[in-house]
């Protein structure tokens, strides 16, 4: 091989050798992620037929599928979401209970593409909700939503259900509230109602990976046609009482308008003007030792006023005191 094709070759190799050695040291643009993509309101929205395949923005690493199975006494359905997700691969699952509506929880999460099918929304994980004839009603009717649109589950449009207890667990209560769905930036939620074993329950929750139970309870047949915005207490709580607010104590400064001796001559008489307070006497002036007497006792009627003393009390004390000088 002549040195000109030689040099050829070895420049042809080298700039190979280099684009290989960027492509390892420069961040990868990688592929988008696919992922299947579907909603489930108690339906069949994420069935093989209606599921549809999606392209995930640049940075999400996971596809994800969560599905949350609900059960009442009378019956069970599940919301379910799939689509490109976020954080980590992994799974979670987890179980509700909030007053015997019963709740199961599983989180999927993976980072291939199309990989988020595994779980089967179609079997619930919940045991079934048994023989309702095998029970005796206890009297109690409730209306009952499960797997019913919130447009079906208005008012006092949903079917009624009859109460009934199980085992060692006593249905007396009526529930509604809610049971909400999030992942892959898509939030499911359908109504909840039925019948429960807590009669007056405030609005609670009882909350999973993205899932959360919601409601409030009542006591009462067909109390539960719209809980919403409610609080109920249990009758165990002590009611509250309301007191009301203190009112102003202040006192306004008070002065004295006449005062008397023992000596029949000598009675005092203070007049109060809007400029300036004169005093004067009907027999002799006032010295400035009776002045700093009178300026005394003023002192001595607002001490007694702290005291929880009248001013005559008060006055007839100093008096006593200055006759015995």
């Amino acid at each position: 091989m002549d040195p000109a094709r030689r040099a050829g070759s070895w420049a042809a190799i080298w700039t190979i050798c280099w684009l290989l050695l960027l492509s390892l040291l420069l961040p990868e643009r990688a592929k988008a992620l696919e992922c299947y993509s579907c909603v489930q309101n108690a339906d069949d929205g994420c069935s093989p037929q209606k599921m549809k395949t999606v392209k995930c923005a640049p940075g999400v690493e996971v596809c994800t599928e969560a599905v949350g199975a609900v059960e009442t006494i009378h019956g069970q359905f599940s919301v379910a979401v799939r689509g490109c997700g976020s954080g980590i691969p992994g799974k979670n699952d987890r179980g509700l209970d909030l007053y015997g509506i019963l709740a199961f929880i599983q989180l999927q999460q993976c980072p291939q593409d199309r990989c988020n099918a595994k779980l089967n929304l179609t079997s619930r994980a919940l045991n079934p909700a048994g023989n309702e004839s095998a029970y005796q009603p206890n009297g109690v009717e409730c209306y009952s939503c499960v797997g019913l649109s919130r447009k079906e589950c208005q008012g006092r449009a949903p079917p009624v259900v009859s109460c009934y207890n199980a085992s060692d667990h006593f249905y007396k209560g009526c529930f509604d509230g809610n049971v909400t769905l999030t992942a892959a930036n898509v939030t499911v939620s359908l109504p909840v109602r039925g019948c429960v074993q807590d009669e007056l329950c405030t609005r609670d929750s009882a909350t999973g990976p993205g899932f959360t139970l919601s409601g409030s309870c009542c006591q009462g047949s067909r109390c539960n046609s719209d809980l919403r915005n409610k609080t109920y207490f249990s009758p165990q709580f002590p009611p509250l009482v309301l007191l009301p607010p203190p009112r102003s104590t202040t006192l306004a400064p008070t002065k004295s308008v006449s005062t008397s001796t023992s000596a029949p001559s000598s009675t005092v008489t203070t007049k109060a003007t809007p400029v300036s307070t004169t005093t004067r006497s009907t027999t002799k002036p006032i010295t400035p030792a009776q002045t700093n007497q009178t300026s005394l006792q003023e002192s001595m009627g607002s001490v007694a006023v702290a005291l929880g003393l009248s001013c005559g009390e008060a006055c007839g004390i100093f008096l006593d005191q200055g006759s015995n000088r």
